[in-house]
């Protein structure tokens, strides 16, 4: 489908009517071009020949003539069918567009791209490493405290030793003396 590329110079009451004319046949694109200034009647003019074509078969297959309502819809699946098309033609023109210069922009746009991508990633490294570099001192930390904990429960378990040998010597000594002076009572009395 092709595009009237030249800009239309009619005063605006006609672009009015020509957006009109476009909308009302089903030629939503043209409708739009008209209210840009850019109006191609070989659309309305496809848009006509097609609801003619359509009233044809309708009359030669069952008789029947669409009246204005079955213009207007008849019209509007037209437009519709040009609206697609003419999306389909712009999809096909962009990718055109793209595959032509998407190698001259990656080419220049690889240096930048790559900074970014580096920077994104020493930007992450550094989150890592500094989550890594938490986590050991972190760890470091528990085991010492596991460690200070530990040689404090050896502290007092050697104290609790040297306190449960006096407390032996201490019972001995007692039990010497009390053996002592039971003898020396059992002495007495013989």
């Amino acid at each position: 489908m092709e595009q009237s590329t030249t800009v239309d110079k009619s005063p605006g009451w006609m672009n009015f009517a020509k957006g009109a004319t476009a909308f009302l046949m089903g030629d939503y694109v043209g409708a739009v071009m008209a209210g840009a200034g850019a109006f191609n009647w070989k659309n309305v003019a496809i848009n006509i020949a097609g609801i003619i074509a359509i009233n044809a078969a309708l009359f030669a297959g069952f008789g029947v003539l669409l009246g204005p309502i079955g213009l207007l819809l008849s019209g509007a699946a037209m437009g519709g069918i040009q609206l697609t098309q003419a999306r389909k033609a712009l999809v096909k023109k962009t990718k055109e567009e793209m595959v032509k210069h998407l190698p001259d922009l990656a080419q220049k746009q690889a240096w930048t791209v790559h900074e970014a991508v580096k920077e994104t990633f020493d930007v992450y490294e550094k989150e890592v490493v500094q989550r890594m570099n938490d986590d050991i001192q972190g760890r470091k930390a528990e085991l010492e405290n596991l460690l200070s904990q530990m040689e404090f429960q050896e502290i007092d378990r050697d104290a609790e030793v040297k306190r449960l040998n006096v407390l032996d010597s201490d019972v001995f000594t007692q039990w010497n003396k009390l053996e002592f002076s039971y003898d020396n009572l059992l002495g007495a009395k013989s």
